[in-house]
């Protein structure tokens, strides 16, 4: 092939290593090093079945190697997705379609609506997110209605729940995707001024883009939209997965990491178990009444799959209590013994009393039968004089399980060898006896009359 833009004349396969290159180089420049990793592999296919270079495949594995560390150890944010619907006086390209927005890193909403304004000066933004009619969308003036909406993703549901990196989450959780859910609360019917969870309702829309993200583009053509409604109920059941999942990716972060702040699991933890707006949970305990299940025979599987959610969250509420004792400084004690007290007064609302508490473990309950005594092993014997426990009488090796503990004797002191100096000694000294410890018929009197006795009848 020619020399063509930055590429010298080189050959086809020399021109699309080069391509490979710059993509992965770009790749890079993008913080999607996972994409880039993917194009590495791809040339490394090719050089262990076919090149056989061995110094191109060092490098590239070199390569991988590099990326595979600025995963774990580079800050990477999160991109926010924006819905952006076009009414009224647009261009035909524009006008009454709907995309979806890739944003820059860290960029809110406010920041993108300014960065939209400066394309159109003129555009007006809508501040509601029904569907306008016919007056908004046959206007002579621009309107934009722009929102965020929440990535889902299918790359989370292969990879296992627990001991993954929680940087490879964030990736697959706002990457490659193309489906975008927009949830927005409603109150149908009267609103219940006492407890406006039973009367809220939400409205999801999914919108499917055209392309997944990233892409060549920052945005793409949302081509599919389906909708679906959520009773206070599945709501609920909604909220509190979605507080389990946040609890769950805290303590991953914190297992993960060494140091680092905690009051992101302060502030969950708080809002959890001890909210003081709006009520929090508890709003959820009218659903679990008699009254409601009756006035709504059909939520009543609902209700259970509710109820099993919040002994889940209690699990886990325990175990990010245990990591923030474990992590808090001691200015915070006092606000951590106020959340251990509030943790109790949840558990006995809404955890199971079977399971175990993950905060403390249970006290074994009264009644309960004692562990059986320890046994001896059979060829292990008890003493240096007693031989193996089967020599020795049964009743001997149960009464030492049983009743007061057998009291050990002392040991038995041991002899001292005698010197050298000692055994000369007690050759040429005589052996003096004690008068009080021999015999009265030992005395030296009677020893020397017998020892005549013996002469004279010798």
């Amino acid at each position: 092939m020619g020399a063509e833009g930055q590429y010298p004349a080189q050959t086809c396969a020399e021109r699309k290593e080069a391509l490979y290159k710059d993509i992965i180089d770009l790749f890079s420049k993008g913080k999607l090093w996972e994409v880039g990793i993917e194009q590495c592999k791809e040339l490394i296919k090719h050089h262990e079945s076919t090149s056989y270079n061995y110094q191109r495949l060092a490098e590239l594995y070199l390569t991988v190697s590099k990326y595979y560390d600025k995963i774990l150890t580079e800050v990477r944010a999160d991109s926010q997705y924006f819905r952006v619907s076009f009414y009224g006086a647009f261009p035909p390209y524009f006008k009454d379609r709907t995309f979806i927005f890739r944003g820059l890193e860290y960029e809110k909403l406010t920041s993108f609506n300014e960065r939209l304004s400066r394309i159109f000066p003129r555009a007006k933004y809508m501040t509601s997110l029904t569907q306008p009619g016919a007056e908004i969308r046959n206007s002579l003036q621009q309107h934009i209605q722009s929102c965020t909406v929440m990535p889902l993703s299918d790359g989370l549901d292969k990879l296992p729940n627990k001991s993954v990196n929680e940087t490879v989450i964030q990736f697959y959780r706002s990457n490659n995707v193309r489906e975008f859910i927009l949830k927005r609360p409603f109150h149908k019917g009267k609103k219940d001024k006492e407890n406006e969870f039973v009367t809220l309702f939400i409205e999801c829309t999914v919108h499917h883009t055209t392309e997944a993200f990233p892409g060549v583009m920052r945005w793409f053509e949302v081509s599919k939209t389906d909708s679906y409604e959520l009773n206070p109920v599945q709501n609920g059941i909604e909220t509190v997965k979605e507080n389990i999942s946040v609890l769950q990716t805290l303590i991953r972060r914190f297992n993960n990491e060494s140091g680092g702040s905690c009051n992101p699991l302060t502030m969950k933890l708080q809002g959890i178990i001890d909210a003081a707006v709006a009520g929090g949970l508890k709003n959820y305990n009218t659903f679990f009444s008699e009254a409601y299940r009756k006035a709504n025979p059909d939520c009543w599987q609902q209700t259970e799959e509710l109820k099993s959610h919040m002994i889940a969250l209690c699990k886990v509420c325990g175990e990010a209590l245990k990591l923030h004792s474990q992590v808090c400084s001691d200015n915070m004690r006092g606000l951590h013994e106020h959340m251990e007290k509030k943790y109790r007064e949840f558990r006995k609302q809404y955890g199971n009393p079977d399971d175990e508490d993950p905060y403390e473990p249970l006290k074994p309950k009264p009644g309960a039968a004692d562990p059986p005594p320890p046994q001896l092993p059979a060829d292990r014997p008890t003493s240096r004089h007693s031989g193996n426990v089967s020599s020795r009488p049964q009743s001997m090796v149960e009464d030492q399980f049983q009743g007061e503990p057998v009291s050990v004797p002392p040991p038995v002191p041991k002899k001292q060898r005698p010197t050298i100096r000692d055994r000369a000694q007690s050759s040429i000294s005589p052996t003096v006896y004690h008068q009080n410890s021999m015999p009265e018929t030992h005395s030296l009197g009677s020893i020397s009359s017998s020892m005549q006795t013996q002469r004279q009848n010798s």
